[in-house]
């Protein structure tokens, strides 16, 4: 979204090694965000909380405390501080969550599919009701989280990146 002139467009995407579904974590929770606390983000954890939802919001888990983290949760949620797609974007779909995320333009460009692969939102409300529906149907939830995961497993990974960068400077 940010690229300029002659930049070559690079997505973020997910490490295999550490991003999956883990079922070692009892799936304890409504919603799990880790990531730096921006008004926003508080704003849609505090009003998810003030309606009865447990939501995980931490700062700071990486690896695998990050990974059982999310999975504890049945809804990744993401709401990037820019009109940017980051790399949570594609953490949560190949970890399986039913990611609820704010639309941004690169979703297109990487073919991310809204109702698909993940339920977007624009504003505060839709992502609140974006959140109550997928809790209250969990087997189409489920769906959508199964084709997200699949959908980046299809060539969002970092090795899938390094490839082509690498192929891009004519090293293979």
């Amino acid at each position: 979204y940010y690229s300029q002139g002659n930049d070559i467009h690079m997505a973020y995407a997910f490490d295999q090694t550490v991003h999956y579904p883990d079922d070692t974590v009892s799936n304890d929770t409504d919603c799990c965000l880790v990531g730096l606390h921006y008004g926003h983000r508080d704003t849609l954890v505090n009003t998810l909380r003030a309606n009865g939802r447990s939501v995980i919001y931490e700062i700071g888990p990486i690896f695998d405390e990050y990974r059982q983290l999310n999975c504890r949760a049945k809804i990744g949620l993401n709401w990037a501080s820019r009109l940017d797609l980051n790399a949570r974007a594609f953490e949560l779909l190949a970890m399986e969550r039913i990611a609820v995320m704010n639309r941004v333009p690169d979703m297109k460009f990487v073919g991310m599919e809204d109702g698909k692969h993940f339920l977007g939102f624009d504003t505060l409300e839709e992502a609140i009701e974006k959140v109550d529906w997928a809790l209250s149907h969990e087997d189409e939830a489920k769906v959508i989280a199964k084709q997200g995961r699949e959908f980046v497993l299809a060539g969002h990974t970092y090795d899938e990146r390094v490839q082509t960068i690498l192929e891009r400077v004519g090293l293979v």
